[in-house]
C-alpha cells in the first residue's frame, strides 16, 4: 500500500519519509501566528489514505490564525491627547477609506475578516483599506486590501444630516475580505469577548488616525488608554443640538482632563476602530471590547463604543454563513 503524499495545510508543513503502509507524517503551523486545529500525526491505512492515528479521520487539519498577540508596552498612554504607536502594537489595526471620502478604522478578528461600525458605509459599501503599517505614508506605498463586501447588522438604521435626533443603536458591521491575508508580528486578530461589558473603571486602549489635539489628521498611528465610565458622563455631554440615543448596546468611556495635563479620547476618523483590553486571565491576549461610535463635536472627554459582547452570537453566524458559501485565498 503506498498513500502517495500527504495533502498539504495553509499557513503550515507536513513532514514525512515514507508513503507506504504505516508510515507517519507530521503537521505543524507557521506558531505563534497560527495554531494547529486537530491532529498532527497521521498514518497511511490499509485503505491507502493518511488518517488520523488518534480516530482514524482523513481529513487534513487545518491552522487556525491565533488572536489577540501585540508588542504593546505596558507602559499606560496618556488618538486624541495620545502617543505614537510602534510598529506591532495594534496588529489588528486597519484603515478604511470609503467610496464617497468617509475615513474610518476597523479591526481584524481572523485572517479574513474586519471588524468595524455600520456608519462608516451610510453613503457607500465600496472602500478600500490598508493593514500591517502604523505610518499612513507607509500604508499609501502598498496596495489596499480588497473587500469582498460589508455587512451591516440589520438593526442599524442609517444616520441623516437633516435629523435632529440621531441613532447609532447596533453600530457595528464586518467586513469579508476578498482573500485571507498572511499573519505575522504586524498583522494579526484580536480576540472576541465574552458576552459580558467591561466594569466602571477599568482601562482599555483605543487607536487610530483620527484628529489630535492640533485638530489635524495624524499621519502616524495613535493610541491611549481610557478608562471605561458610567453611561450619564456620555449622555450629559454637548452635542450641539442634537440628541443622541443611548442603549444598553452602547459603552461609555473617557474622562474629564485634570487642569494640568491632557485627556485622551476618540476623535473624528477614529470610527470603527477597537476599543481593546487585555484578558484578566492572560496578560497577553488582547480582546476586543468596544467600537468607536460616536461622540460630542469637542473631542476629549467622553465616547461612545459599540458593545462587541452583545454581537457575538450575530458575528459568529455572519461568518460562518460566508465562509460555508466561499473559500478566500490568501494574500500575498
Amino acid at each position: 500500500v503506498d498513500c502517495g503524499n500527504p495533502g498539504t495545510v495553509r499557513n503550515g508543513r507536513v513532514k514525512f519519509s515514507s508513503t507506504v503502509f504505516k508510515s507517519r507524517s507530521t503537521y505543524s503551523c507557521d506558531e505563534p501566528y497560527y495554531r494547529l486545529n486537530g491532529n498532527s500525526t497521521y498514518e497511511c491505512s490499509t485503505d491507502a489514505e493518511w488518517v488520523d492515528v488518534t480516530g482514524g479521520d482523513p481529513t487534513v487539519p487545518k491552522c487556525k490564525p491565533v488572536c489577540g498577540r501585540s508588542g504593546l508596552s505596558s507602559e499606560h498612554g496618556r488618538i486624541f491627547g495620545g502617543r505614537r504607536a510602534n510598529p506591532g502594537y495594534f496588529p489588528w489595526q486597519v484603515r478604511l477609506h470609503t467610496a464617497d471620502g468617509v475615513r474610518g478604522a476597523g479591526a481584524l478578528i481572523s485572517d479574513g475578516w474586519v471588524l468595524t461600525a455600520a456608519h462608516l458605509f451610510d453613503g457607500s459599501r465600496q472602500a478600500s483599506m490598508w493593514a500591517g503599517a502604523v505610518s499612513l505614508a507607509d500604508a499609501a506605498a502598498d496596495p489596499p486590501v480588497q473587500l469582498e463586501g460589508a455587512v451591516l447588522h440589520p438593526g442599524y438604521r442609517k444616520q441623516r444630516a437633516d435629523r435632529r435626533e440621531y441613532n447609532f443603536d447596533h453600530d457595528i458591521a464586518l467586513v469579508r475580505l476578498r482573500r485571507k491575508v498572511r499573519l505575522g508580528p504586524l498583522l494579526s486578530p484580536v480576540c472576541l469577548p465574552g458576552g459580558r461589558a467591561p466594569e466602571t473603571g477599568r482601562l482599555g486602549f483605543i487607536a487610530g488616525w483620527g484628529k489630535t489635539e492640533t485638530r489635524q489628521l495624524a499621519v502616524h498611528l495613535q493610541y491611549a488608554r481610557v478608562p471605561v465610565a458610567r453611561m450619564d458622563k456620555c449622555e450629559g455631554l454637548d452635542y450641539r443640538g442634537r440628541v443622541p440615543t443611548f442603549t444598553a448596546n452602547m459603552i461609555c468611556a473617557g474622562q474629564i482632563p485634570a487642569s494640568s495635563s491632557r485627556n485622551a479620547d476618540s476623535c473624528q476618523g477614529d470610527s470603527g476602530g477597537a476599543y481593546v483590553f487585555t484578558d484578566a486571565r492572560d496578560p497577553a491576549r488582547h480582546v476586543v471590547r468596544g467600537i468607536v461610535s460616536f461622540g460630542p463635536p469637542q473631542c476629549g472627554s467622553f465616547g461612545v463604543y459599540t458593545n462587541v459582547g452583545n454581537y457575538i452570537d450575530w458575528i459568529q453566524k455572519t461568518v460562518e454563513e460566508w465562509e460555508d458559501s466561499e473559500s478566500g485565498e490568501v494574500e500575498d
